[in-house]
């Protein structure tokens, strides 16, 4: 009885912790969440994202992709087209910042699609 009590101790313990972070902000469910490349925007011309991967980069079947898995604890996990890379992210006023390879990329979350705009091409990921 008493493993009992201590495990339902933890589990109340942990729901807590969990509700009080997200009731005061620390979980942003705005941007935390797995993201994958839907479009691309480069030179005035739109397309989907694995199809100018595949067309214009010559990419293979296997790393078309490029996706990300933004945590609440402020780490990313990207895959971009076969290259797997580790960063962090914080918000910015309204922007987000992803910071990957000591590289800040500015990033905001439109109509609930987060958008990277960089040297010209714009980014377009939807939440998976």
């Amino acid at each position: 009885m008493k493993k009992i009590s201590k495990v339902i101790a933890i589990i109340m313990v942990t729901v807590m912790v969990t509700a009080s972070m997200a009731g005061c902000g620390l979980i942003n469910k705005e941007i935390t969440g797995t993201w994958k490349a839907s479009k691309i925007e480069i030179l005035g011309k739109s397309a989907d994202f694995a199809e100018y991967a595949e067309e214009e980069l010559g990419q293979p079947e296997d790393a078309r992709e490029w996706t990300m898995e933004i945590k609440w604890y402020k780490k990313i996990s990207m895959d971009q087209m076969g290259r797997k890379e580790k960063g962090t992210w914080n918000k910015k006023d309204d922007k987000y910042v992803l910071t990957v390879n000591d590289s800040d990329q500015e990033a905001t979350v439109e109509d609930g699609k987060l958008v990277i705009e960089n040297k010209g091409a714009k980014v377009t990921f939807e939440k998976e």
